[in-house]
């Protein structure tokens, strides 16, 4: 890796002192404008060919690949600060007590009321920084052989193989030149054995790669739209290395029909999390950290089913045959080694729920082209920021989602109405301020009376959600 920043390069970005204000993208009144460019190019190759060797079958494939992706991302930000005109014209301090809607009105810009010595009102000014643009690009290269291994009449199967990637990424700005070259080698190998015919036995090892997006590397600062918190990027990110087990059971009772059963482990080094951001400047600001280490171990139990299986006459019901019920349920446990990061105390992964219910019914009628489906979804709560000791961890609590929809096929139209979140439960983020790792009932009132308690949790955002209704209509040509 070849860096080489500006002395000041940890200087917080988008984020003038003008008059007393700081502006950033989070100020009132404040405009930011965008324009990113992209670009992606890419080649690939493979060969492959299949050899006889006895009772045995193999299929061998070499390939490579090379992607080359480019971004230019400029920001402009304008934002108010007070007018003055030497020592004869100072600001108004009364107009900071406005309300929202005439605080920034035409009639408090420029000189108010005059003349006065205390008569400075507003002014529109550019806060944008030469660092808050940036030039950033990308070369991935890869090669790889796979091989497909059959043994005893397909009864035993290896898919195994190696991946080589040489990564490049080149970021550029007035603060910060980075160059960084990084190569991996990501095995991986997938073993079935078919106890009977419509019964699996699955092991599986590989490698994968994480690497952090441009967004996430630039020290261009945004705000969030859930949590309306500024946000940067930290250019000293690493990408993450993550080693994963799976066995699984898998029972295919019918065609379209399964019963599967697995645990899996993951092990994650320089795993990449949303965290606080100590050394922001103008109070709490999130960026990105990699923490140490980061295990998950978990077990997954997947169903899916055509109501007619539970029926002795089967496929004769057409309702029962078109009519499938299904379900996927996983229970996580992850732990973080943050002994290089912020946070001292032994915690989930950032974004991973400990637990995740996905269930439904489906009916689709290919005769008639009538179709409906419901679908219900429920996550365990996870850490959306990890946070310090003067800022504690924010969670996401728990919600119920219910989803329909129906669809009618005509030849080769498709008409689909959705309805997304029928019960629309708030989105809750909070702090766990009497650790007793849950949402607190009775926090969501206790927070109107804005009075610090450590009984309760402390609401940091808590966003009323609607349901979702549209209409869609597809044309296949083929």
């Amino acid at each position: 890796t070849k860096t080489s920043p500006d002395e000041n390069h940890d200087t917080p970005h988008m984020a003038n002192l003008l008059n007393g204000i700081v502006i950033t993208p989070a100020s009132g009144g404040s405009m930011l404008f965008l324009h990113t460019l992209e670009n992606m190019k890419s080649l690939r190759g493979d060969i492959s060919r299949t050899f006889v060797i006895g009772k045995t079958k193999h299929d061998v494939q070499v390939g490579g690949s090379s992607i080359f992706r480019e971004r230019t991302f400029t920001a402009r930000l304008l934002g108010y600060s007070y007018y003055t005109k030497g020592i004869s014209v100072l600001p108004n301090g009364t107009l900071a007590a406005l309300d929202d809607e005439t605080i920034f009105s035409q009639n408090n810009l420029g000189i108010v009321n005059g003349p006065g010595k205390y008569d400075g009102g507003f002014m529109v000014v550019e806060s944008t920084t030469p660092s808050d643009s940036y030039h950033a690009f990308s070369y991935t290269n890869a090669g790889y052989l796979m091989l497909d291994s059959r043994f005893f009449d397909s009864k035993l199967r290896f898919v195994y193989g190696a991946r080589y990637e040489s990564y490049r990424q080149v970021f550029n700005n007035p603060s910060l030149a980075k160059d960084t070259v990084v190569n991996d080698i990501l095995p991986s190998i997938n073993a079935v054995y078919g106890v009977t015919q419509k019964i699996n036995i699955r092991a599986a090892y590989y490698r994968t790669v994480a690497r952090p997006e441009f967004r996430e590397l630039a020290p261009f600062q945004f705000q969030g739209f859930t949590t309306q918190l500024v946000i940067s990027g930290n250019p000293d990110l690493k990408r993450s290395l993550m080693d994963n087990y799976d066995l699984r059971f898998e029972w295919f009772p019918n065609a379209g029909q399964i019963v599967s059963l697995s645990g899996f482990y993951k092990n994650i080094d320089n795993a990449i999390e949303q965290v606080v951001d100590l050394g922001a400047a103008g109070g709490f600001a999130v960026t990105y950290a990699n923490a140490k280490s980061a295990r998950n171990v978990g077990a997954e139990l997947e169903v899916r089913f055509k109501l007619s299986s539970f029926t002795h006459n089967g496929d004769s019901s057409r309702f029962l045959s078109s009519t499938t019920i299904f379900a996927n349920c996983a229970y996580i446990q992850s732990q973080v080694d943050n002994s290089n990061s912020i946070g001292s105390t032994i915690r989930p992964l950032q974004g991973q729920s400990p637990y995740i219910i996905n269930a439904g019914v489906q009916y689709l009628d290919e005769k008639s082209g009538w179709g409906a489906a419901v679908s219900y979804n429920l996550i365990g709560r996870r850490i959306i920021i990890v946070g310090g000791a003067t800022n504690p961890t924010i969670w996401e609590n728990p919600r119920h989602v219910l989803d329909f929809q129906i669809s009618k096929s005509i030849k080769k139209f498709d008409i689909k109405l959705n309805l997304r979140d029928a019960l629309a439960q708030n989105l809750v983020l909070y702090q766990d301020m009497d650790e007793n790792g849950k949402f607190t009932k009775g926090s969501i009132e206790e927070s109107k009376k804005q009075a610090h308690s450590y009984s309760y949790d402390n609401i940091f955002a808590n966003t009323k959600l609607s349901p979702t209704l549209s209409l869609s209509l597809t044309y296949r040509f083929f």
